[in-house]
């Protein structure tokens, strides 16, 4: 028999593929007790071979099969030789069938005699693709994007959102019935402590209370070295939700439309046009005419008349002319037009002006960054003061309202799921916006307790869901549902206010200031002989 306490080779490094010879259980029981994480992988494959044929009864066989299972070793498979006869049979066990859920049952599943085996099978068949509807205990709770639980009269709960509906197509696609279980306290989520306690849902899966979690779960050090998870499903960055700054004035809205460039080059032609007739207004009326047509004693104004929708008095009689004039006509149109398509919503957005600055200059403007305790090692680096943090409890929603209310200062460090989902809620409201700076990204995934065999039912199936993009599609239908959801609570037309106008008001003030003090230069020019000539000039 060999003892595993004896073995230098197995102190140091762990055994994923392992043959354990055995005489009697006794002797099984002394290697057993030897068996932990740091000597074998348990979730690789193990043969026993019991050399005394006498020990070798269906109850034998079941005791250590029941060793196995308490340790989560799924993939064992014992081998024995008959009383009478040479042939050696092979067993294993199969936890979920059609008949029984987490029970041990020894099974044949091959014999080798007369030099061959009667079955052309694997000795280590798949045990875990097919779960035959057991229930498996989830534990969860409702955080959106995440997770939306719907209670039903008849006491079964709906899951939805992003990891809700992952956890729904698993659940089709490995067979299995879901039993939800809800953590309770505030903090839901829980956390671990580098003295292997922990808190909530962590607690739960950590003890055995649930066979995995998933609302989502970002790995972090912590939770590797106590739990398992599956392949990363899903990865989020983490960014800073900053609180709003002061909205838009309605003038600055009026520029919205359009970005720079047009309104430079807008400018430019205006200003370009308004030079040539100046310039062939110098050289003579005639090269003034030909351009601008006959009796057009003021083709600037006609000109900015045309571009803001007005008409002209006279029109051209020379096809140069008339075709100058068509273009310009239509330019204006597509010009105008999109202009005034545009500019209703931005008159009645509250968007915030986007002054990006990092969130150590935040820190420093007084600004509190709010987190959860299982968030803590991201702000780390940041070494803030106690004065300087808060560890938010609860939901999360109520920590976003606090954004919209004028004069607080504080960052909220979340997903960017959680960032869009607020988002999508709340759209007849400004706009949150991330820092451009990402914290970091976060893997998610699903935990279960350590060493346990639902990685290795699930990765499969997550792999798939990855490949095809499914994960992203539930994501972006969650949000834009949260988005209909959103517009179904405001859907009453808003009316223009006087403060969405108020930008207008202002210019058609200095216009008329403008034009008063023109009238005045006016008739004061008709005193003096070289500004009288001036004014002529620019006016017939």
């Amino acid at each position: 028999m060999f003892c595993i306490e004896q073995s230098d080779y197995i102190e140091h490094y762990q055994r994923a593929y392992n043959v354990l010879i055995v005489d009697t259980y006794e002797s099984f029981m002394r290697l057993y007790r030897g068996m932990n994480e740091t000597t074998f992988v348990l979730e690789g494959l193990f043969i026993v071979v019991i050399t005394n044929t006498s020990s070798g009864s269906l109850d034998t066989m079941r005791k250590i099969f029941q060793r196995f299972w308490k340790i989560s070793v799924v993939d064992v498979t014992l081998i024995t030789q008959r009383k009478f006869g040479d042939v050696i049979d092979f067993y294993t066990y199969f936890p979920f069938t059609d008949t029984h859920c987490r029970e041990v049952v020894p099974i044949a599943i091959n014999s080798f005699k007369e030099g061959s085996f009667e079955k052309n099978v694997t000795i280590f068949p798949t045990k875990l693709d097919n779960f035959h509807g057991c229930p498996l205990n989830v534990v969860t709770w409702q955080l959106m994007p995440f997770v939306s639980l719907t209670h039903f009269n008849n006491g079964s709960i709906f899951p939805d959102g992003i990891d809700g509906k992952l956890l729904r197509v698993l659940s089709q696609i490995r067979n299995f019935s879901i039993s939800i279980q809800i953590p309770q306290g505030d903090s839901k989520r829980g956390e671990v402590f580098k003295n292997g306690t922990a808190t909530g849902a962590i607690q739960m899966i950590m003890e055995g209370d649930g066979d995995f979690t998933i609302c989502g779960y970002g790995t972090t050090t912590e939770r590797a070295l106590h739990m398992s998870a599956t392949v990363s499903y899903l990865s989020a960055d983490m960014v800073f939700a900053v609180s709003l700054r002061a909205p838009y004035s309605s003038f600055e809205k009026l520029f919205f439309p359009f970005d720079p460039l047009v309104w430079t080059l807008i400018f430019t032609t205006l200003m370009v046009g308004l030079v040539v007739t100046t310039v062939l207004k110098l050289f003579g009326e005639k090269y003034l005419e030909f351009v601008a047509g006959q009796q057009n004693r003021s083709p600037n104004t006609h000109m900015l008349s045309i571009f803001l929708g007005g008409n002209i008095p006279n029109t051209p009689q020379r096809n140069f002319a008339r075709t100058l004039l068509i273009l310009w006509i239509s330019v204006t149109i597509v010009v105008r037009s999109s202009y005034q398509g545009s500019m209703y919503k931005y008159l009645q957005s509250r968007e915030v002006p986007k002054k990006e600055r990092s969130p150590e200059q935040l820190v420093n403007d007084s600004y509190k960054i709010y987190f959860w305790g299982h968030h803590t090692f991201i702000v780390d680096t940041m070494q803030l003061n106690e004065d300087q943090y808060v560890l938010m409890e609860g939901d999360t929603l109520k920590y976003y309202k606090l954004l919209y209310e004028p004069g607080f200062k504080g960052l909220i460090l979340d997903t960017e799921f959680g960032v869009l989902y607020n988002n999508a809620l709340n759209r007849n409201k400004p706009t949150i916006r991330p820092l451009e700076k990402h914290m970091f990204a976060f893997p998610m995934t699903i935990f279960c307790k350590k060493n346990s065999y639902f990685p290795k039912a699930f990765d499969g199936a997550l792999l798939n869901f990855i490949g095809s993009g499914l994960v992203l599609k539930w994501a972006a239908e969650i949000l834009n549902r949260s988005y209909d959801d959103a517009k179904l609570l405001n859907t009453e037309h808003k009316s223009i206010s006087y403060r969405d106008l108020e930008g207008c008001f202002q210019i058609c003030g200095v216009l008329a200031a403008t034009s008063t003090l023109i009238f005045i230069v006016e008739i004061n020019a008709m005193r003096w002989k070289y500004s009288k000539r001036l004014m002529d000039f620019f006016t017939y």
